[in-house]
């Protein structure tokens, strides 16, 4: 809903721009509490080809999200 909130502004941001920005921005507020670790992991091994950290499973999930974001 964020996203949609910026692309009605005066159309000036793209639907795919709009996400790109808020999307990354998302994850990481999940990280940071907590929140979603084991989805996050999973999308960061299976989506991104991070290397799995079974030690340290939040690692793996910040390194997906920081993928995302340099997507």
């Amino acid at each position: 809903p964020l996203e949609h909130e910026m692309g009605g502004y005066k159309d000036s941001v793209a639907h795919g721009a709009g996400l790109a920005v808020v999307w990354p921005a998302y994850l990481t507020w999940l990280w940071q509490r907590g929140l979603a670790t084991e989805r996050l992991t999973r999308m960061a091994v299976n989506i991104w080809g991070c290397p799995m950290d079974f030690a340290h499973p939040e690692k793996t999930a910040k390194a997906g999200i920081d993928a995302c974001r340099d997507y």
